[in-house]
């Protein structure tokens, strides 16, 4: 999201000075922050210019008790350095990433907001909102395993190797919810080494992989010659991704996904990331998708695909005037 620098600091501390003027005169920080980032006045301040933008910390603090049932406490029970450190944070994620204030706290709830400040404070930013993401994602698998097990199209194998690839964009764009992954362009001329997607500003790349019983491999062979070929890409990105879905008769559902695992965690001990080209590795199949991370975790979600879903990835691939059935 592209704004100017000055105007980006001072609403990050125009909402530090908020929260804080909020704990002062002893509100429950919990609920007030919770309304807050609810509220119409933050969502007019998540837009570029607008009349609050130019309103004082004790205006608009006016403004939310007014039209909120906000009780006050005898003592704050919470960590005055987190309540500067959470306003300064859910303000910068916004500017990061475009997301709204209300998905934020979705995300990441005031309360959860608070308590993990010694765990995230002295993180990167965007170190810091890929954990509360993931966090939120690992959370929600229970919800998703119901929701994936009556998805028909979770289960469905194409032939057209194009529409795995705009797949890939769509399942990353599911679980990282970052605008970013709205902006990529396909290359549809490239050669055999070069990546499937990357943004303009070459912060993302990704190449796509599909393995099915035409190329009926393993998918470590599959990611050796993958990777040995990325040592040639004419376009180095600041994050590159390997995605690879598995459709395969030789995974088969459940002893295959077992089977699946164990290979995965023998690709993860062979390649490290100080020996592969990509910074983060994706399996995909029915619905499970299987992500090593730059630090070489394992995390495993339910990220199911939905009729909704492919109807999408179809008309997008139109725009590049691609064929499917």
């Amino acid at each position: 999201m592209q704004t100017n620098p000055y105007f980006e600091n001072y609403i990050n501390n125009l909402q530090k000075e908020i929260f804080l003027l909020a704990y002062d005169y002893k509100y429950d920080i919990v609920s007030f922050i919770t309304v807050y980032m609810k509220s119409d006045i933050r969502k007019e301040l998540d837009k570029p210019y607008t009349f609050w933008h130019n309103q004082p910390a004790n205006r608009i603090l006016e403004e939310i008790l007014d039209n909120n049932d906000i009780k006050k406490v005898k003592v704050q029970r919470i960590n005055k350095d987190a309540v500067e450190w959470l306003g300064f944070f859910y303000s910068k994620w916004h500017f990061m990433t475009g997301e709204s204030s209300r998905s934020i706290i979705k995300f990441l709830p005031s309360k959860e907001g608070l308590l993990s400040f010694y765990m995230l404070h002295q993180l990167d930013e965007s170190e810091a909102i890929e954990i509360c993401k993931r966090q939120y994602n690992l959370s929600r698998n229970n919800h998703r395993n119901n929701e994936y097990k009556n998805s028909k199209e979770s289960y469905k194998k194409y032939d057209d190797k194009s529409y795995y690839s705009f797949l890939s964009v769509k399942i990353l764009y599911k679980l990282n919810k970052n605008k970013i992954f709205n902006e990529l362009d396909y290359i549809s001329d490239k050669e055999d080494d070069d990546y499937d997607f990357v943004d303009r500003n070459y912060v993302i790349g990704i190449r796509s992989n599909v393995i099915d019983d035409s190329n009926n491999t393993s998918i470590i062979d599959e990611f050796k010659a993958i990777n040995l070929e990325a040592s040639n890409y004419k376009v180095r990105s600041v994050i590159s991704i390997y995605f690879c879905y598995i459709n395969s008769s030789k995974y088969k559902e459940d002893e295959g996904s077992s089977k699946l695992l164990e290979e995965i965690n023998s690709l993860k001990k062979e390649y490290t990331p100080s020996n592969r080209r990509f910074s983060y590795l994706y399996f995909y199949m029915n619905g499970k998708l299987y992500e090593i991370t730059p630090s070489n975790d394992l995390y495993i979600y339910t990220i199911p695909v939905s009729e909704r879903d492919r109807a999408g990835i179809i008309n997008r691939m139109t725009k590049y005037y691609l064929d499917i059935e």
